[in-house]
């Protein structure tokens, strides 16, 4: 079904298990809205902005479905939640709110502008990578063990938020970060947020592990195993740390070091 123009549920539901495409903008309460059934395997295609009212909270977890953004001039998103999300405008997205992802999120090379905010991605969260990809701060928030699958380059901040949230790096894959790393940077608990090496991982800035809630680690395993950092590196409690494999000092400045032992 295809609309010409601007389309509001805010107080209703449609049931979209095909495709649906609006030209203009999109006004929903929240993705239940345009895809009630988990199952859905619908796409939504807007070509201006989208608007969601409803705030996501801990735990939650949208419906099923596809959004693609195809404008022709930037669009703004506010309060998005959804499993697959591909930006093929040109023009790129703007972001009004953080957003909250739990698929795949290919921007195609196209720009996102996130004015502060951040991108949260949960389980089965895959991001593309390219140079071309500026993700701008991710937080991973839950276990997630295939964000940086494919390797490769991912232009982005990396934060791992959430409780017991893991990101693994598997053996014969190389991913380099070009921000900084933080593992273990903000939560509610003291279970432990992990990035587990059994391949290569470059940070082009600085790591940190711990010094909050949950306790930070990064472990090394298998003789592949590496973490290599251009920037600084601090270790900031007790409770966390850096064991196994090497850990490689690439910069071309002096960098400072704390709390490795």
């Amino acid at each position: 079904m295809v609309i010409h123009g601007d389309f509001s549920a805010s107080s209703s539901s449609v049931d979209n298990q095909g495709t649906l495409e609006v030209t203009g903008s999109v006004t929903a309460y929240s993705m239940e809205t345009l895809f009630p059934d988990d199952a859905a395997e619908g796409t939504l295609y807007v070509g201006g902005d989208l608007t969601f009212s409803n705030t996501p909270t801990g735990g939650y977890k949208p419906s099923g479905g596809t959004v693609v953004f195809n404008g022709t001039e930037q669009q703004a998103v506010k309060r998005l939640t959804a499993y697959r999300v591909e930006v093929t405008n040109p023009a790129g997205l703007r972001y009004e709110s953080d957003q909250y992802l739990y698929g795949p999120f290919d921007l195609h090379g196209n720009p996102l502008e996130t004015q502060g905010h951040r991108t949260w991605v949960h389980e089965n969260s895959v991001l593309a990578p390219g140079e071309e990809n500026d993700y701008g701060a991710v937080c991973v928030d839950g276990n997630n063990s295939t964000l940086l699958a494919d390797g490769g380059v991912y232009r982005c901040e990396l934060r791992m938020c959430g409780d017991d949230c893991r990101l693994t790096i598997p053996a014969g894959t190389s991913a380099v970060i070009t921000g900084d790393l933080w593992v273990g940077y903000s939560g509610s608990s003291d279970t432990d947020a992990e990035v587990y090496l059994c391949g290569e991982l470059e940070v082009l800035g600085d790591v940190t592990v711990g010094g909050g809630y949950p306790n930070g680690l990064i472990t090394m395993d298998g003789a592949d195993a590496a973490l290599s950092v251009h920037g600084d590196l601090a270790v900031r409690d007790s409770f966390s740390g850096i064991s196994g494999g090497s850990v490689i000092f690439s910069g071309t400045q002096q960098q400072a070091v704390s709390g490795l032992d």
